[in-house]
């Protein structure tokens, strides 16, 4: 089986993307009136070093937010990729990861290649606004 790159992925293409990815980071976002998780948030890592943002609503992390942990090695397959226009981005991407209902997420043995557990992005101080100080940040940020 042939897998894009994260690099590959684009807003432009009809292609049905198929990568090979590990989640680095995970975090879930409540709904303060009931603790219900309304979206869940990842960072994912392929076996170049290349990282995107993923994202799921409520109905998509009931079907597939149970299988998603940082470790183990996933194929994910017919997912969207939008355009990425949220201001609070912990790395700059123009792209990202929307699962839907056509998305297929399948656990793979780790031993299938070399991914790395997490990435790190640097980046200068003064670049970082208010999104750095806070403690939800997806990805860990280096300062010089």
């Amino acid at each position: 089986m042939d897998y894009h790159s994260l690099d590959e992925l684009n807003t432009c293409s009809l292609e049905k993307w198929t990568v090979r990815v590990k989640v680095a980071r995970r975090r879930e976002e409540y709904n303060p009136e009931n603790n219900e998780i309304i979206v869940l948030n990842l960072i994912l890592i392929d076996q170049y070093n290349l990282h995107i943002h993923a994202w799921m609503n409520h109905e998509m992390y009931i079907k597939l937010g149970g299988l998603l942990f940082p470790g183990p090695v996933y194929i994910m397959q017919d997912f969207v990729v939008q355009a990425f226009t949220g201001s609070n981005r912990c790395f700059k991407k123009d792209n990202h990861i929307i699962m839907t209902e056509q998305c297929i997420v399948m656990k793979v043995d780790n031993s299938c290649c070399n991914i790395p557990d997490n990435i790190f992005v640097f980046d200068n101080l003064k670049n970082i606004d208010n999104i750095g100080l806070k403690n939800s940040a997806l990805v860990g940020k280096l300062f010089d």
